[in-house]
């Protein structure tokens, strides 16, 4: 695969431009799979971008940890919406 970016290390091997590729961002240590053709287009670490997707599980946790008088009213789906 040809380097565009430099901050992310590629763990796997793709045969065709939509395989999904594991990567690790090399500034945080996030690991994701995107397909093959998103990163030579250029794009880099979802969660560096802002655009990762948690669990509810997840969500919940991170807010509690920040503030653990906050209530959720509702599930969270995504971050996506």
């Amino acid at each position: 695969m040809k380097i565009i970016n430099d901050n992310i290390e590629i763990l796997s091997e793709y045969i065709t431009s939509h395989d999904h590729v594991d990567c690790r961002c090399k500034i945080d240590g996030y690991t994701w799979s995107p397909e093959a053709n998103s990163l030579l287009k250029g794009h880099g670490c979802s969660r560096c971008a802002g655009k990762e997707s948690y669990s509810p599980e997840y969500f919940s946790k991170m807010v509690s940890d920040i503030n653990p008088n906050i209530q959720l009213l509702s599930n969270y789906s995504g971050n996506q919406v």
